[in-house]
């Protein structure tokens, strides 16, 4: 194959990846074999106060951002949080007017939440479906004076009380960056699917493009279009593995042993109280 041939597709191959949706980047990447660093996320679901937590952790970084995209017709978002070894320094909802409007804006998710909470507004919107958060690692002092990750080697974000984990997308526990907390909107049964995209998303009104800075190489943040994305979905319907009962048969022999050993302890004679 000539050279001229190969740059065509090159470029061609470069472009179809660029413009392309969150789902056909991945798909595309991994035909071509290539490699990629990537987003990974954990969803846990409280099926008493209908609401999930997705918690995000790109690999290898020192700080960046990461995009959402959600149903909401399913789900609202309701909180925004921090605990582990990074901080929220910024972020953006997607939303629609009410009145007929097609434009999307983009607020930020503190106007967002106020809102949300109960802050009297004069505009009626309703969510798009999209979260962009910005974080940085803190500064967590070592011993050798330099920032350092959490206990247990790596930024952990526990799941809230009453949280159980229904998908994972990738290994977390450890860059863990932030968590969205989401609530199923009234009249939505329990048992109906949420899912969730982590994903960088590319240049678009109002924002910048993701991009995270690696902990090897602060100097050179990977682009958008180098960022593989998470996926992961659940709904309040789940086992509380707290809760497992022990199966009747494992429970009546368990009965059954136990009172052979106890009559034998007392030299075969039956107990009477």
């Amino acid at each position: 194959m000539t050279r001229s041939r190969l740059s065509f597709l090159f470029v061609a191959t470069l472009s179809t990846f660029v413009v392309a949706g969150p789902d056909c980047q991945g798909a595309l990447a991994l035909q071509a074999g290539i490699s990629r660093p990537r987003y990974t996320a954990r969803l846990s679901s409280n099926k008493v106060v209908r609401r999930q937590q997705l918690i995000i952790d790109p690999e290898g970084i020192l700080g960046g951002s990461a995009s959402v995209a959600y149903d909401p017709s399913l789900v609202t978002l309701v909180s925004a949080i921090d605990p582990g070894d990074f901080m929220i320094t910024g972020g953006l909802v997607g939303i629609r007017s009410e009145t007929g409007g097609l434009a999307i804006d983009l607020i930020p998710i503190d106007s967002f939440l106020g809102i949300t909470s109960g802050t009297p507004t004069g505009v009626p919107f309703r969510e798009d479906g999209f979260v962009q958060i910005f974080f940085d690692r803190r500064d967590v002092p070592s011993s050798l004076g330099s920032p350092s990750p959490g206990a247990g080697g790596g930024s952990v974000i526990a799941n809230l009380p009453g949280y159980i984990t229904v998908a994972e997308d990738g290994k977390t526990s450890i860059n863990d960056t932030h968590a969205l907390v989401f609530e199923y909107k009234q009249g939505v049964p329990a048992s109906a699917q949420a899912a969730y995209t982590v994903y960088a998303t590319p240049p678009r009104d109002k924002t910048v493009p993701d991009e995270i800075i690696p902990e090897d190489d602060p100097t050179r943040p990977i682009p958008y279009t180098q960022l593989g994305n998470a996926r992961v979905s659940g709904s309040l319907v789940y086992d509380d593995p707290k809760a497992v009962p022990l199966p009747s048969m494992a429970l009546a022999t368990g009965l059954t042993l136990g009172f052979v050993a106890f009559r034998q302890a007392r030299g075969g004679k039956s107990v009477r109280t």
